[in-house]
């Protein structure tokens, strides 16, 4: 019965051995990349807010929505490079979304004072391209919410002075410097509480 009817309808067999894929849902942050395996791939950026789906082999990494397939990459294992960013996936100028742009955080920067400016312009100027540090420039920026002007401008100073460019280690200054339980706390000002001058400390 196989000589007669089977073997004649089989299919030849995959040129290429099986490859295990690993497969994840993540959503498309707001610079139009998703993070898999400790990097940021990039997708078109009218996917940002989208769920899509992530294939990932030892070989590639593959987005897909909705079944199709929307980008594709050489996965990477580079330690120092996390972003891979194709050219043809972002938006014109540069921009993500219309609400953000180099030119706006610059601005939102400037307000606090040139310190937070030029620490700004540092940290996109440490990224291929801009956009890949838009999210740690809005949780940088954020947190200067919290807490006087000048002290974001003098953590600002720190973290461009030591070459820090990552959100996980302005924040781990910005614990040290103000205080992880009360971030916002100001030094009590009371005739009986006794400065380190009082105990010879201030000398």
């Amino acid at each position: 019965m196989f000589l007669e009817i089977e073997k004649n309808e089989l299919l030849p067999l995959p040129k290429s051995r099986f490859e295990y894929a690993d497969w994840k849902t993540c959503k498309v942050a707001f610079d139009y990349h998703i993070k898999y395996d400790e990097h940021f791939y990039s997708v078109p950026y009218i996917y940002v807010g989208k769920q899509v789906d992530v294939r990932g082999t030892t070989r590639m990494v593959e987005i897909f929505y909705e079944h199709e397939r929307v980008a594709s990459h050489k996965r990477s294992y580079e330690k120092h490079q996390r972003y891979v960013t194709l050219t043809e996936h972002m938006p014109e100028n540069h921009r993500v979304v219309s609400e953000w742009s180099y030119d706006r955080f610059i601005s939102w920067a400037s307000s606090f004072g040139e310190q937070t400016e030029a620490y700004i312009r540092f940290i996109m100027s440490k990224r291929e391209h801009p956009e890949q540090a838009y999210k740690t420039c809005a949780g940088i920026l954020n947190i200067g919410k919290k807490i006087p002007k000048e002290s974001m401008e003098q953590i600002c100073k720190m973290a461009l002075d030591t070459n820090l460019y990552s959100f996980k280690y302005f924040d781990a200054i910005f614990k040290k410097y103000v205080g992880v339980d009360h971030p916002s706390a100001k030094p009590i000002d009371n005739p009986n509480v006794r400065g380190a001058e009082y105990y010879g400390g201030g000398k």
